[in-house]
């Protein structure tokens, strides 16, 4: 029995207060065919917000360079720092 990638993240990142669930549902959302980035973008917000390191660099990455929304390169460059650190 195979399990569907989204599905299982879904599950584990809705039930979970564990920011690397959420980090984990935006990479898949980012993977998928076609890539979801906006919800991408909204869960690495949330894992940022919670002080997840993979989080802080993906969304970071993703507001310098404008994926999923808005580029916003001042506050990337800040989180980009924060996951370096």
């Amino acid at each position: 029995m195979s399990t569907d990638p989204l599905r299982f993240a879904q599950r584990r990142a809705w039930r979970s207060t564990f920011p690397y669930w959420w980090s984990n549902l935006a990479a898949v959302y980012a993977t998928r065919t076609p890539p979801d980035m906006a919800r991408a973008r909204r869960w690495y917000r949330r894992a940022a917000q919670a002080g997840d390191l993979r989080g802080c660099f993906e969304y970071g990455l993703m507001l310098s360079l404008g994926e999923g929304g808005a580029a916003r390169p001042a506050a990337g460059r800040l989180l980009l720092e924060r996951a370096a650190k």
